[in-house]
């Protein structure tokens, strides 16, 4: 690849940045105005937001995809690019096409990811009641002085972390470039007080494992409210959440939680999620709440190496919105989970503030996840 100034003023040339066989038939959808913006991922120099795309930017276009390759130093991630269509296009028909395109390794369907967490259905009336019921299911007290995780890091992908709740640490890293600091949701603050909301400070709740929490917010301040299928209105920005893979990798966290997933495969989920198992990093992962329509394969819960989580109630029995699988390794409590929110209320959550009761795999995750922590903590060669 060229280097230094070379670089850029080959980034400069028009059609030429590219062989014609892959610039001509992206040309064509430009024409069609089906095709409305390119994203290079992984490129070091790359934006959040992608360019509108015309005719009259083709030289550009051309040149992002070419960033795509040659400012990519790995070989496996280069020339991975998001593209976006107009609502009209038949994206079926065009998948085919683009992966009959000479020089495309392959086009594939972006699936969502979506929270793995439901609505408590009835509020609880006193949650000092049930705010330890899934610390005692898994024996949390009885396990004697636990290990000391604070250089253990623990990575967090998820809505996003309220930094001024009194109950939770100060992360080490709290990404959220492409967005507010805001966790509109609550989501991610609650699987963060799950983990390692502050014990013996007589406030509110027990996190489970004093950790070094190193947060990634892979949302969007905007609902997906075009979708019915989402819940909770929000699902994961595709560009925010491989970026934070990669950025998790190159961090090194030795544990990480991803209380989010749905069906399909993404290739490039796939290949970071195997790099992150490979250098030792224990990946958790929520089994998704699709229990009602039978067996469920869920990604990322279901990729080779992860450990996928499924949840359990009060009785310790299958909660019965949990996924079912040959996947699942391991449950944990999932219902009425008591655990910190944001201490300022948003449009999602008009009347939750401070604490609340979530259901979900979601809530189950963040357990293995403190468990893994302790077990680092104690074993760090393990």
């Amino acid at each position: 690849p060229p280097t230094g100034k070379v670089f850029s003023k080959r980034l400069a040339i028009t059609r030429a940045t590219l062989p014609q066989q892959v610039a001509s038939p992206f040309e064509e959808l430009i024409q069609e105005e089906s095709l409305l913006s390119i994203t290079p991922l992984f490129t070091s120099n790359s934006s959040n937001s992608a360019s509108k795309i015309t005719l009259a930017t083709v030289p550009t276009f051309a040149a992002r995809i070419a960033s795509s390759i040659w400012d990519v130093d790995d070989d496996e991630l280069s020339g991975i690019n998001l593209l976006r269509f107009s609502p009209s296009a038949d994206l079926k028909s065009l998948q085919v096409k683009i992966n009959g395109m000479p020089g495309i390794d392959y086009c594939e369907r972006v699936p969502k990811r979506w929270l793995a967490a439901r609505r408590t259905v009835q509020p609880v009336s006193d949650p000092m009641v049930n705010k330890q019921w899934a610390l005692r299911a898994i024996e949390w007290f009885a396990a004697g002085p636990l290990p000391d995780a604070r250089k253990v890091k623990v990575a967090i992908l998820d809505s996003g972390f309220d930094t001024t709740h009194p109950d939770l640490p100060e992360p080490s890293l709290y990404d959220h470039r492409g967005s507010s600091t805001k966790d509109i949701v609550g989501h991610g603050t609650h699987v963060a007080g799950i983990i390692a909301a502050k014990t013996n400070n007589s406030v509110g709740i027990a996190g489970m494992a004093s950790c070094d929490l190193n947060i990634w917010k892979v949302f969007r301040d905007e609902p997906d409210d075009d979708d019915p299928d989402v819940p909770l209105d929000y699902s994961v920005d595709t560009d925010l959440y491989l970026r934070a893979l990669e950025e998790a990798l190159k961090a090194k966290v030795q544990v990480m939680n991803l209380s989010l997933g749905a069906g399909y495969i993404n290739r490039s989920e796939k290949t970071l999620i195997h790099r992150l198992v490979e250098a030792g990093t224990t990946v958790v992962a929520a089994m998704g709440n699709e229990g009602m329509d039978g067996t469920y394969t869920g990604y990322p819960a279901a990729h080779e190496g992860v450990i996928a989580v499924a949840a359990v109630d009060e009785a310790n029995r299958r909660a019965w919105f949990s996924s079912t699988g040959k996947h699942v390794a391991l449950s944990a409590p999932g219902v009425s989970v008591l655990s910190t929110v944001p201490v300022k209320p948003s449009g999602v959550r008009p009347h939750e503030i401070n604490y609340t009761s979530m259901d979900g795999t979601s809530m189950a995750a963040p357990h293995v996840t403190a468990a893994a922590a302790l077990l680092r903590a104690k074993y760090p060669n393990l």
